[in-house]
C-alpha cells in the first residue's frame, strides 16, 4: 500500500456496548484524506454472550440532532466499506474487521469535515435485533492523489529517442562543427 497521508486516530469512547457484546472503539477520526485517496483501520467486534450472533455492518447516516458540531453527513455512505459486511460471532469470542474509507477524486468535496456511523446490526437469540454504531469523523483535504502521467513519460521518452537519433545520424558534421 502506497504512503498515506491521512491520519487515523482512534479515540474515546472506547467502545459502543449492549448487555453481552460490544463494537470498539466507540469513535474513529480520519483527517487529512486526500481526493482520490483511501484508508483502512479496525474495529473490533466482542461476543461476550453464551450463544453466537451474526452480524452485518452497514454505514450510516446520523441522526440530524445527533451530529457533532462542524460535521455534516457523509454525501455518500458507499465511500465506506466493509470486509467482511456480515459474520458470525461464536459465544465469548471477537473478531477484526477492515473499514475502507475511499474518497472520489471530485470537485466539492475536499476541505469538509463529514460524519458516518459504522453501524453493526446483530440478530442472536430469537428475533431481536440490536445494532451498535460507532461514530466515524471524517475530513478530507483540498489536494488531490496524483497518479503517473503515462503521457508526460511517453513523450519524454519519445523526444530523447528521437533527438538522440538526430545526433547520433549527424555526429560527424557535429564533430565537424565543434571543431572550428
Amino acid at each position: 500500500m502506497p504512503l498515506l497521508a491521512a491520519l487515523v486516530s482512534i479515540s474515546s469512547p472506547a467502545l459502543a456496548q449492549d448487555e453481552g457484546w460490544s463494537v470498539s472503539p466507540g469513535e474513529v477520526t480520519v483527517t487529512g484524506i486526500r481526493l482520490g485517496e483511501s484508508a483502512s483501520f479496525p474495529i473490533t467486534l466482542l461476543n461476550n454472550n453464551d450463544y453466537p450472533l451474526s452480524i452485518s455492518l452497514a454505514a450510516e447516516l446520523p441522526l440530524p440532532h445527533m451530529i457533532r458540531p462542524g460535521y455534516i453527513p457523509i454525501p455518500d455512505t458507499g465511500w465506506i466499506g466493509f470486509d467482511p459486511v456480515e459474520l458470525d460471532l461464536a459465544p465469548h469470542s471477537r473478531q477484526e474487521v477492515t473499514v475502507r474509507v475511499a474518497i472520489p477524486s471530485q470537485e466539492g468535496i475536499g476541505g469538509k469535515n463529514y460524519e458516518c456511523w459504522l453501524s453493526a446490526t446483530s440478530t442472536g437469540s430469537g428475533m431481536v435485533q440490536i445494532a451498535l454504531s460507532s461514530r466515524l469523523l471524517l475530513s478530507t483535504s483540498t489536494t488531490y492523489v496524483q497518479g503517473t502521467n503515462w503521457y508526460l513519460i511517453a513523450s519524454i521518452i519519445a523526444i530523447t529517442i528521437t533527438v538522440g537519433g538526430v545526433i547520433y545520424g549527424n555526429r560527424r558534421e557535429i564533430l565537424r562543427w565543434l571543431k572550428h
